[in-house]
């Protein structure tokens, strides 16, 4: 028995700097041996690329202004946030029933949002506009008679630690884009569940919001069960074929594989088949039951129970808003108010439809200044207020037909004698009319 005890390599890295003239750019390849214990050499590499200054051209310029707009518009948001959160704290006691799901996913943007602002200007920037190399650096001290070996000490101590400081600063380059892309990631993941939020405004539009909510309670149960399943089979090519198949070869080879395999890759598997392929019953037999059973529990029934909870809840939500506007209507509706917001839209409307209570429209910011400015004197009555300076707002004498009346909740009603017609807007229930939504809901006008 021979026993040779070998140390283990740390891994060995080969650096390179390229410069492209034509396109102004770096570029920083790094190529890593790493040696394990049992002989097998893994090859690693990764390619980063970066301008000898970001901001040079006309159109980089342009850039920049945009890069501060957006952090202007930002701090400007989250200026509106504090002052909702401390109108929270101040209505309710305390600030923390500000922090729901969605406000708590905004905040983690907004922050995301700032630091990829900070990594770019304190680190990327920075780092990019100390990088100045040289086109030629005198390593040896004799570029004559110096004889190209490492062991070869005779070099130029200055221009080598400016060698070695260059090539620092280029790694610490590409550790900082490394950063910066890996929060921009995460901002873009962000931004893609604040559409899916923001698209709730809207019931056709928020219908893929609607059908996973309505779906989740199942597919929570489904998830469930189908990571038990899809793992079971994980381990098992990784058991049965590591040894044989590279596919398989670790639990990471295995799980991508497996993944590959239901979304219709049929490389794994014919890797197994091929494999086996004239070999023992007692290795067929196992791989012939991991193919053809994950093909028929993972790929066919598994997946297809999943597209049956998202398509019945899609069905439910659909028929929900069937009833309801598409967003070209409420384009139409917007374009209506917009029109009747104004005198000779007023007047047009009341000589189409021979109907003079049409002149009578209030849009939007009118009401909302309405409601604002009602006294808070227990001595005035509400009503009348209302009706009188709702009626001169539209150069109208007030009317008993034209009344106003409180109902349930804060809710405002302005109803007039002609055929049904009136407009209702909701108000907060314990603000009162001082706290007016501006959401209104306009019927028969």
């Amino acid at each position: 028995m021979i026993f040779l005890q070998v140390p283990i390599l740390e891994p060995s890295q080969v650096i390179m700097i390229f410069w492209n003239s034509y396109y102004g750019m770096f570029s920083l390849v790094k190529v890593e041996f790493e040696f394990k214990p049992g002989g097998t050499i893994l090859l690693h590499h990764s390619i980063q690329s970066f301008t000898g200054g970001p901001y040079q051209s006309s159109l980089d310029t342009f850039r920049l202004c945009l890069e501060l707009l957006l952090l202007l518009l930002l701090l400007v948001t989250m200026a509106y946030e504090f002052v909702e959160m401390h109108e929270i704290g101040v209505s309710e006691g305390s600030c923390w029933n500000y922090f729901g799901f969605w406000n708590t996913i905004d905040w983690i943007w907004y922050l995301c949002l700032l630091s990829c602002a900070a990594i770019w200007v304190f680190g990327v920037y920075r780092e990019i506009d100390d990088f100045n190399p040289h086109f030629r650096y005198d390593y040896y001290d004799d570029m004559v008679n110096f004889r190209a070996n490492i062991l070869f000490y005779n070099v130029n101590q200055a221009a080598a630690q400016s060698v070695y400081d260059i090539f620092s600063k280029a790694i610490s380059i590409g550790d900082w884009i490394e950063i910066y892309t890996c929060m921009n990631a995460v901002c873009m993941s962000l931004i893609l569940l604040r559409i899916v939020k923001l698209f709730k405004f809207q019931p056709h539009l928020g219908i893929i919001s609607k059908t996973i909510t309505k779906a989740m309670n199942d597919l929570v149960h489904f998830l469930l069960v189908f990571l038990i399943i899809f793992s079971v089979y994980m381990l098992f090519a990784y058991w049965v074929f590591g040894s044989t198949v590279n596919d398989f070869s670790q639990i990471d080879n295995a799980f991508n594989s497996c993944w590959n395999m239901l979304m219709g890759d049929t490389k794994a598997s014919n890797a197994i088949m091929h494999e086996v392929h004239d070999k023992s019953a007692a290795v067929m037999i196992p791989a012939w039951i991991f193919v053809y059973s994950y093909v028929f529990i993972v790929f066919l029934l598994l997946l297809n129970i999943s597209l049956a909870i998202i398509v019945e809840a899609y069905d439910e939500v659909k028929k929900e808003s069937t009833k309801q506007n598409g967003i070209l209507g409420d384009v139409s509706i917007m374009w209506k108010a917009f029109v009747r917001s104004t005198s000779w839209g007023r007047e047009a409307y009341a000589k189409q439809e021979g109907n003079e209570w049409a002149r009578n429209f209030l849009n939007d910011r009118e009401l909302l200044h309405l409601l604002h400015n009602v006294p808070e004197s227990p001595d005035v009555s509400v009503d009348r207020y209302l009706t009188t300076e709702m009626a001169a707002m539209v150069d109208k004498p007030p009317r008993p037909s034209f009344t106003v009346q409180l109902g349930e909740h804060g809710t405002i009603m302005a109803v007039m004698n002609a055929p049904p017609q009136c407009i209702i807007f909701r108000c907060c229930r314990k603000a009162g009319v001082k706290r007016a939504l501006p959401s209104l809901q306009c019927l028969g006008i």
